[in-house]
């Protein structure tokens, strides 16, 4: 089952995430076990704001909170010490894209598979 944005080859795993409204310090890429986790966290103080007729009344502050978390399981033969993110920011046109790369390990050599003996105990 494919799932948007994942594209699977034996060369490697791309994952592009469109991340609207965060900025790259504002998202955190890593793993945990077989799992990559993508998490974006955004808190904006806001602009001050005076309630009520003439300037009179209370005051406060409107502020923007945003927290988004995606998972992703990491197939076996993952380099997780090779995977890299690329962060592309295309004003006017489409949202901010995170790309992250896992490369593999390839499994095949030449057109013969690897065979990998288990042991029974």
């Amino acid at each position: 089952m494919e799932c948007p944005g994942v594209k699977i080859s034996k060369e490697q795993v791309a994952i592009s995430l469109e991340i609207p409204n965060f900025l790259p310090d504002e998202v955190q890429v890593k793993t945990v076990g077989d799992e990559l986790i993508i998490l974006g966290s955004r808190h904006d103080d806001g602009e001050d704001v005076v309630q009520g007729l003439g300037g009179t009344g209370s005051c406060g502050k409107i502020g923007v909170k945003a927290n988004f978390t995606r998972k992703y399981p990491l197939p076996l033969n993952s380099k997780k010490d090779a995977i890299y993110c690329e962060f592309s920011q295309n004003i006017g046109k489409d949202s901010p894209t995170l790309r992250v790369i896992v490369p593999r390990v390839p499994s095949v050599v030449g057109d013969e598979e690897i065979e990998h003996v288990i042991n029974i105990v």
